[in-house]
């Protein structure tokens, strides 16, 4: 389960959100003040992979191109050490994190899969396909009720999320047959 410490050493859980814009909201309902660029691009691309491991080698890809400097590797634990004190803020710096994981070759983002809206989105569909008659229907229902615009609509443009982007429009909006 992912969980955010607050300053008083409390643990609470935050939801990530790519159905609509990217937000992180908090326990509260207060989306937390998420960074800017290629910052706000890693973020994206871990909650896409929520609970999977990200090579390095792929989030330099993704974020830098083809030819990124030689600084690449330093600039891309500078972003995600500013993605740890966003999501734990509380964490000692001798702490071992617990919701953004190095774990070889690359990094974790350790979330239980209702915690992030299109894990929870594809669960539900995947529930529905099981359940008959106006059940099904409310629990579509629910799954669409989490959209709040365009997936990854900050990212509609970058390559890493257009292949999800489709995926999930798909399961949204299944083509219907003449």
């Amino acid at each position: 389960m992912c969980s955010v410490g607050d300053r008083t050493g409390e643990v609470s859980e935050v939801e990530f959100r790519i159905l609509g814009a990217l937000e992180v909201i908090d326990d509260q309902g207060t989306p937390l003040p998420l960074p800017k660029g290629r910052g706000r691009a890693l973020l994206a691309l871990l909650i896409l992979h929520a609970g999977q491991v990200v090579s390095t080698d792929r989030l330099i890809d993704e974020l830098w191109g083809e030819k990124p400097s030689a600084t690449v590797t330093t600039a891309l634990q500078g972003l995600v050490s500013g993605l740890r004190k966003l999501l734990e803020p509380s964490r000692s710096s001798g702490e071992t994190p617990t919701v953004l994981k190095t774990n070889s070759p690359g990094y974790l983002l350790a979330v239980d899969a209702d915690q992030a809206d299109a894990l929870r989105f594809r669960r539900l569909l995947n529930e529905a396909a099981g359940v008959p008659g106006p059940e099904q229907t409310a629990i579509v229902q629910a799954a669409l009720d989490l959209w709040r615009g365009p997936a990854l609509t900050d990212f509609a443009y970058q390559p890493f999320a257009q292949g999800e982007i489709t995926a999930l429009e798909e399961l949204a909006c299944p083509p219907t047959s003449l």
